[in-house]
């Protein structure tokens, strides 16, 4: 029984399957928490800093865009600043050049306040410990750097105009109590982060437990399925073992039944009626079905049991198919079937040919079984380049095989269903040794 599709039998070994591809999903780049951590901090302290320099420099009378420029880095940046590093692909790199661009800032600041001791102190202070406490020294060092920078290029602007305690009563007080408030700030957000960070580290301990456990418990299980697998091998290889031996015994002595069954058709004497004669051919033919299914069964068993040995030699595949065709003709012609060979050119091919022979066999007694008044063809391909024979195509125009049955079909005893069984017989081995 054949789908209306070619079943298509490859002769050599030379195809072969690629693995489908795979997409990898990306997960999208997490915010590392110094994002989260130098935004806490700048809206924390800027305003302590807006104050600190902003009453410093209105008594300067300092230009207007100085003043846009004081607004933006206190108001604004923080913002923006967070923005950036949580859209970049690097969160941490992009908040440590937002700090480096704070220390510019805060450079530039230093000229404006006449580098006035307090609020220049306490500002370089603040971005020099948040510089150590993300990136380390050598960060806080590019820092120092940078803010030196930004009041060079300040101070060719506006000139050198060092007044360092010319800062009023209320900057030198405020000066100390915001380099307290910003270490208080800075403290409690340290620990803060220090109390996510024992949480998460409780939860990756829980769940190292875990995953300890449920490892222990699939090795367990492992050796479970390992002695099942041995048990069901065991069983498996019993139950080969008692088929083989019995098809064997079974084997013998109807092979006798049928010779001597074979030997009273004869009617040699002449004394059997026509009556008798055609019990003698019934008992012959049902022999002979009994010992099909006998030798499928042991072939069978002997391919489970990994038993089977092949014996190769040069084989003409073209003329063992026309041998197999002009086999199956009776039976074609008694279903009406028309028999058709598209057979290439090839050259030898070293192969089993009792194995080959029952395989094509198999295929097409299967199409011409299930064909009424219909056409079974069989191709013959051949690789261009060798002119080896490389596929053997077997089609038929019968009643095909429902989709969701194509695979049990190859199992052993199987048929497509019961009603199959019944009105074309079969013992459900032919494909599953083929």
């Amino acid at each position: 029984m054949f789908p209306r599709v070619p079943v298509s039998v490859p002769v050599n070994d030379n195809m072969s399957e690629s693995a489908p591809s795979s997409r990898l999903a990306t997960r999208p780049p997490r915010v590392h928490p110094t994002v989260r951590l130098g935004f806490l901090t700048r809206i924390s302290i800027y305003p302590f800093s807006f104050v600190l320099f902003g009453v410093h420099m209105w008594a300067r009378a300092v230009p207007a865009w100085i003043w846009v420029l004081f607004v933006l880095h206190q108001w604004i940046w923080p913002h923006v600043a967070r923005r950036i590093a949580r859209r970049s692909a690097d969160s941490q790199a992009a908040e440590l050049r937002n700090l480096l661009v704070d220390a510019v800032v805060i450079g530039c600041f230093a000229p404006v306040a006449q580098y006035s001791l307090w609020p220049n102190a306490a500002a370089f202070l603040g971005i020099l410990s948040g510089n150590i406490s993300v990136g380390g020294p050598r960060f806080a060092a590019r820092g120092v750097v940078v803010y030196l920078l930004g009041a060079g290029v300040m101070t060719l602007y506006t000139g050198f105009h060092p007044d360092l305690f010319g800062a009023s009563r209320f900057t030198q007080m405020a000066g100390p109590i915001f380099v307290g408030a910003y270490l208080c700030v800075f403290a409690w957000l340290t620990y803060d982060r220090q109390r996510s960070m024992v949480r998460i580290n409780r939860t990756m301990r829980q769940q190292h437990a875990e995953i300890k456990e449920q490892d222990y418990l699939l090795k367990l299980h492992a050796a479970e399925l390992e002695e099942a697998l041995v048990a069901a091998q065991s069983a498996s290889a019993a139950k080969s073992n008692f088929l083989a031996n019995m098809s064997h015994e079974l084997r013998t002595p109807l092979n006798s039944i049928i010779g001597f069954g074979n030997i009273l058709l004869r009617n040699s004497a002449g004394t059997l009626q026509e009556q008798e004669l055609l019990y003698l051919s019934r008992l012959r033919n049902n022999g002979l079905r009994l010992l099909s299914l006998i030798n499928g069964v042991l072939d069978l068993t002997k391919v489970d049991a990994l038993q089977s040995t092949l014996k190769t030699q040069p084989v003409d595949v073209g003329a063992l198919l026309r041998e197999t065709l002009a086999e199956l003709e009776p039976q074609a012609e008694l279903r009406n079937v028309e028999l058709v060979a598209e057979l290439a050119d090839t050259g030898l091919l070293a192969t089993d040919i009792c194995r080959l022979r029952q395989i094509m066999l198999n295929l097409l007694s299967n199409a011409v079984k299930f064909t009424s008044a219909g056409t079974v063809t069989v191709r013959l391909l051949a690789d261009p380049e060798t002119r080896l024979p490389s596929r053997i195509e077997v089609s038929d125009t019968g009643i095909g095989i429902a989709a969701d049955r194509l695979d049990a079909v190859f199992e052993p005893f199987q048929q497509e269903d019961d009603t199959t069984a019944r009105l074309y017989g079969g013992t459900g081995l032919g494909l599953t040794i083929t």
